[in-house]
C-alpha cells in the first residue's frame, strides 16, 4: 500500500542492520542521521506508545527533542506506527544523499508529499521534511506555504527550494560543510517534489 516505505527501507544502513533492526527502534533512537523519521512525518504518522502504566498516542512529529533525545519515558516503547491512508491525488517521494558511500548514513534526506486539487494541478496540501540537517527532522513550513494553493512551475519550485535550504540548521562535519548541506537540501527539494507531484497527478 505504501511502496515508498519499501523503497526507503532498502537504503537504511546495511543488510546486517536491516536483518535485526525494527522500525520502532529506528524511530525511538533519536538518531539524526537516518531516513525513516522524515518519511513517516511526511505521511503524518502517529505512534502508539506503551508502558506498564498504559498506552498513549503521539504524532511522530512531536517525538523528537534534540540529538538522540525523544519524549519517550524510560519505561516506554513504540508498539505501532499508524499511517493514515493517503488522500486521492497524492504523491510522496524521498531522496537521500550520502557523501561517501551508499551504505553510509545520509548527509541529507528530503521527503516531499503533495495532494492536488480536483484540477490535478493545484497543490492543495504540501509537506516537505528535511532530515540530517538539524538535531531533529525539520518541516520546511515556509517552502510548504509557498507551494500550497498554486500549480507547480519551475520558478516556484526554485523559490521553494531556496526557502527550504534556509529553514534547516546543518552542522559542518566529515560529511560536508554547512553551506554544502544547504545546497544539497535545495537540490533534493527540486528533485523530490516534482516526482511527488507527478505521482499525485497519476493517483
Amino acid at each position: 500500500r505504501l511502496p515508498i516505505l519499501r523503497e526507503v527501507e532498502k537504503e537504511v544502513a546495511n543488510i546486517r542492520v536491516r536483518n535485526v533492526a525494527t522500525v520502532g527502534g529506528n524511530l525511538a533512537s533519536g538518531e539524526p542521521l537516518t531516513d525513516l523519521p522524515q518519511v513517516f512525518i511526511a505521511l503524518d504518522a502517529r505512534l502508539k506508545i506503551a508502558s506498564a502504566g498504559g498506552e498513549r498516542v503521539m504524532p511522530l512529529e512531536e517525538l523528537y527533542v534534540d540529538y538522540y533525545q525523544t519524549r519517550l519515558a524510560e519505561d516506554e516503547i513504540i508498539t505501532q506506527v499508524v499511517v493514515p491512508p493517503l488522500p486521492g491525488r497524492s504523491g510522496i517521494e524521498y531522496i537521500r544523499f550520502s557523501s561517501s558511500s551508499v551504505v553510509d548514513k545520509p548527509c541529507v534526506g528530503v521527503a516531499t508529499r503533495v495532494t492536488l486539487g480536483p484540477d490535478r494541478k493545484t497543490c492543495e496540501s504540501v509537506r516537505i521534511v528535511l532530515g540530517c540537517v538539524a538535531p531533529t527532522p525539520v518541516r520546511a513550513r515556509k517552502a510548504e506555504g509557498l507551494l500550497a494553493g498554486k500549480p507547480l512551475d519551475p520558478k516556484l519550485l526554485e523559490e521553494a527550494a531556496s526557502l527550504a535550504a534556509g529553514e534547516c540548521h546543518p552542522l559542518s562535519d566529515l560529511r560536508g560543510s554547512e553551506p554544502y548541506k544547504r545546497a544539497v537540501v535545495g537540490v533534493l527539494v527540486k528533485r523530490a517534489f516534482p516526482r511527488a507531484y507527478e505521482r499525485a497527478q497519476q493517483g
